[in-house]
């Protein structure tokens, strides 16, 4: 779960540094350092999460190929995979079979739920019936609900039948069939007007096909009414 967060927050920081945010860019930065430190220091426990890490470091490397710096960073992250699970000490074995047999049961190694419970963005997760499977603090928290009082929930339940008919569902199904989405919509909360960007990410704990979506939705003010005011 983390890799898609790490995407999401990339797309941010591109974003910033096209629109020269210099106190976005910097904090942007600061975050994904700390989520790569953390996907890369996970020893994976199955050979899709293996595969997930080293797809990571090789999109990376790709995507930065341009800044030489960049491109030493990654290749020393490839070159660390390749110490850690190819490169084996004598009498080390990573134990992969018995994950593997279960596919449906293969935890993503990445999933660190502390680490998404420490972000201001609102993270969450929805299986192919729409129902959350997963979410991490903020969003139980804007809902007024305990996490465990969420999970399980239709997601119609959640936001509205009607958005989720006329909005969300549409994108979901995308995300189900591999796509990468991002859907904008206003919320009133506490008497005020809300923009909210939700970039939804196919998740997977498999090798084949997602087995939910990711959400990651951040909350502005609606600017357009303070256009409008001035």
């Amino acid at each position: 779960m983390l890799i898609e967060l790490f995407w999401s927050k990339y797309a941010d920081l591109k974003a910033a540094v096209e629109t020269n945010d210099s106190e976005r860019v910097e904090a942007l930065d600061r975050e994904i350092g700390n989520l790569l430190g953390t996907i890369f220091q996970t020893k994976a426990k199955s050979r899709v999460d293996i595969n997930r890490q080293f797809r990571l470091a090789i999109d990376l490397l790709n995507e930065e190929a341009d800044d030489l710096s960049c491109v030493h960073y990654n290749s020393r992250l490839i070159q660390g995979l390749v110490e850690r699970y190819i490169v084996m000490g004598e009498g080390e074995a990573l134990d992969i079979g018995a994950q593997e047999d279960g596919a449906e049961d293969v935890r993503d190694a990445v999933f660190n739920t502390s680490m998404l419970d420490s972000i201001s963005e609102r993270v969450a997760v929805i299986g192919p019936n729409y129902r959350l499977t997963y979410t991490n603090a903020a969003n139980a928290s804007r809902h007024n609900m305990p996490p465990g009082h969420l999970v399980g929930k239709h997601f119609a339940e959640i936001v509205g039948f009607q958005r989720f008919q006329n909005g969300f569902k549409e994108h979901i199904d995308r995300c189900l069939a591999g796509e990468t989405v991002t859907y904008t919509y206003a919320d009133e909360i506490d008497g005020r007007t809300i923009v909210v960007r939700c970039r939804m990410s196919p998740f997977y704990n498999t090798a084949s096909s997602p087995a939910g979506v990711m959400l990651v939705m951040r909350e502005t003010a609606d600017r357009r009414r303070r256009s409008s005011a001035a």
